[in-house]
Order: structure tokens, then sequence, then C-alpha cells
């Protein structure tokens, strides 16, 4: 609601605000992404996005938790990659290996991106609306990239979600499935 142009009361934008914040599940507190990712100061996209707490046109920084959540799944994959060179030659590398399988794919990727996919998109839409490429930060450049990236799996999803769905809708009702 704070993003339309419409004029509402203070606590109301301040009950709304409240809600977002427990809405996106944001448990890190602001000051994190800044202690580890420097950006130059930055106004707002606009004062609406600014009242729903995306104070900057940068997505590491609006996003929060989220960012923290997926950095820590491409870490995993990383984990599971590795485990999938040496699972021949070491028995509990296969296991590891099998264990991360059923908790990387489809599940857990899938249920992050559907709860949290109008965050990232505003979050990210914002900020490869803002890009630059000419600035002396490498969080800058690592934003940018992180983005682009982002939006192209953001953009996809839907049409990965349609065919998916379409191709398993005999298998919708099995205990299994997903």
């Amino acid at each position: 609601m704070p993003l339309l142009p419409v004029q509402f009361p203070a606590n109301a934008n301040f009950f709304i605000t409240f809600l977002i914040s427990v809405a996106t599940f944001d448990m890190l507190p602001a000051q994190v992404i800044p202690f580890i990712f420097t950006f130059p100061e930055n106004e707002p996209y606009t004062l609406g996005f600014d009242n729903c707490q995306y104070g900057s046109i940068y997505a590491v920084e609006n996003l929060g938790t989220a960012f923290v959540l997926l950095n820590i799944y491409m870490i995993q994959l990383v984990e599971y990659y590795l485990l999938k060179l040496c699972k021949n030659h070491w028995k509990r590398a296969a296991r590891w290996h099998d264990n991360l399988e059923k908790a990387l794919f489809w599940g857990t990727l899938i249920r992050f991106l559907f709860e949290g996919y109008l965050e990232l998109c505003f979050s990210v839409f914002v900020s490869i609306d803002g890009l630059t490429w000419d600035t002396e930060f490498n969080s800058v450049y690592y934003n940018n990239a992180f983005s682009m990236i982002l939006s192209a799996m953001l953009v996809g999803l839907p049409f990965f979600i349609f065919f998916y769905y379409g191709l398993n809708i005999d298998s919708l009702d099995d205990d299994e499935f997903i």
C-alpha cells in the first residue's frame, strides 16, 4: 500500500511497515550488510519504496536476510558439486551428497522463490533500473552481477513453473511430489 501514491495516516504506515518486516522474515539487523559491503551514498528509488524499507537502489542492501540466505544456498551448491566429485571415493561424501541433493533441488529453492518472489522482484528490478558501472566500489559490481543473474531467474521462474507443473500434472497428488 505505501507504494501507491495515496496518502495514509502515519500510524497506518507504521503498522504496514511492521507487517512488511514480519512478512519478509527479515531477521538480520540492517547493520549487517553495510558491515560486509560498502556502497556509495544514494537516495531511495522513491519515497514509497523508502517507506516500505527499500531505502536503497542496491538489491544487496534491500534484501537483507534473503540475500544472506541466497548466498548460503550458493555455498551449498558449491559444496554439493565438490561432494559429487568425491562420492565415488568416500562413502560419507556419497551420503552427504544424497542428503544435499534432496534438500537443495526443487523443494528448498522453489519454496524460497515462491515465498520471496515479490520482495526479490522489487529489490532486483529497482537495482537493474539503477545499474552503475563507473564506480570505485567493488560492492556495486557484485550487486550488478547479482541483480542481473537473479533477474534472469525471476523472469524465467513463471515459465519454468508453468512447464514443470504442466509436465507433471498427473503427479501432483503424490505424497512425494516436491
